[in-house]
């Protein structure tokens, strides 16, 4: 009688075998499941964070009255500085904005959805500016000299409207030709004065449509960390995500602050 009631209290090899297959199955539907949680986790960091760039960047419109320039002087600052650089005391970076190094990381200008990041994201931005907001007459005429910058000032500027223009979008830090610093200040990466076209490849955004989930140096800077959707922040400082299959029409309109062109309807959410 012993005999039989000290058997039943072990597994027989078959139960054994059966149990971790349930655990393997299990691990099997939670590992998929967990990764998910992190990717929205990770796409809400990153809109987050171009939401509080986006603000910034209304908080020196309200002190300047004018958006920053792409790369010229402005606020107290007497020496050309990108674009990125003037936003620095709006995200919080005021010492670096004083002192710049060319290490120096800005958390807000990250995404921890860009798998290229090095050396923690030093002195790189996820975030490109809409390059097209700094042309002569604020549509599709050439990119304004340093002699005639363009400063972007609401309304007058955004003939379209705030909330039908792009202000950031996202991109890889390092990506070919269109990886590169946020910076391009004389003395720190070499750069003595950026030319339209270096400052275009590195933190300017300008292509037919956005490239999905990929590292393609010849198709622009704005691509999106998933293959469904880029996300974007408008210069209205909302911020959405927008399809990667999105027509070449409607994101070039999106583009123009001051010409006639609307988005079609393949904008609306």
């Amino acid at each position: 009688m012993s005999n039989v009631r000290r058997s039943r209290l072990g597994f027989t090899l078959i139960e054994l075998l059966v149990v971790i297959a349930i655990i393997a199955i299990l691990i099997g539907l939670l590992v998929p499941a967990v990764q998910r949680v992190r990717e929205a986790a990770a796409r809400t960091a990153t809109m987050n964070n171009l939401s509080q760039v986006a603000k910034a960047v209304h908080l020196c419109h309200d002190q300047f009255k004018k958006f920053p320039p792409y790369y010229g002087v402005y606020g107290a600052k007497t020496t050309p500085l990108t674009f990125h650089t003037h936003v620095l005391p709006f995200v919080d970076q005021g010492p670096l904005y004083s002192n710049p190094v060319p290490t120096g990381v800005v958390p807000a200008y990250l995404s921890s959805m860009d798998p290229t990041q090095t050396n923690n994201g030093a002195n790189a931005c996820n975030f490109p500016v809409n390059i097209r907001l700094f042309y002569t007459q604020g549509g599709l005429g050439t990119l304004a000299p340093a002699t005639a910058l363009v400063y972007p000032k609401m309304p007058g500027s955004f003939q379209d409207g705030v909330s039908q223009t792009l202000l950031f979008a996202t991109k890889y830090m390092n990506c070919g030709s269109n990886g590169g610093s946020f910076w391009l200040d004389p003395g720190l990466n070499g750069v003595s004065s950026p030319t339209a076209a270096t400052f275009g490849v590195s933190m300017g955004l300008w292509q037919p449509a956005p490239t999905g989930s990929s590292c393609v140096p010849t198709a622009g800077t704005a691509i999106s960390f998933t293959v469904q959707a880029i996300q974007i922040a408008l210069c209205d400082a909302s911020v959405r995500s927008v399809s990667t299959g999105v027509s070449n029409a409607t994101w070039q309109a999106v583009h123009t602050p001051g010409g006639s062109d609307s988005p079609g309807p393949d904008w609306v959410e």
